[in-house]
């Protein structure tokens, strides 16, 4: 929270043209520790325990720190669209051996 808030303080929240939240991985940040205050409150009404799975990111704040795990991630998620495609082919396939092992 402190670092978030710090970096806030310094670049500005989203006026300025270096604002915090202009740089796309400060979101994964931001959201992080948003999660995480929303977790200390007494909230318990609310059922906000899905929210946890979130804090899976937290790891992901290290990206900015090592450039090239940065460039694997990019790669990795502009990767994604191909690979719907070649689980959607591989499903096929398995549904239609699957027809035909019943058969």
């Amino acid at each position: 929270m402190i670092e978030s808030l710090l970096k806030i303080i310094a670049y500005g929240l989203i006026k300025h043209y270096n604002a915090y939240l202009r740089d796309s991985w400060n979101w994964i940040d931001f959201s992080v520790v948003i999660v995480s205050i929303i977790e200390l409150t007494p909230l318990d009404a609310l059922q906000l325990k899905p929210l946890r799975t979130l804090r899976v990111l937290r790891p992901l704040k290290s990206i900015k720190a090592l450039p090239g795990m940065k460039k694997l991630i990019v790669s990795l998620i502009k990767s994604l669209p191909d690979l719907g495609q070649a689980i959607f082919f591989c499903m096929m396939i398995f549904i239609l051996f699957g027809i035909l092992g019943i058969q």
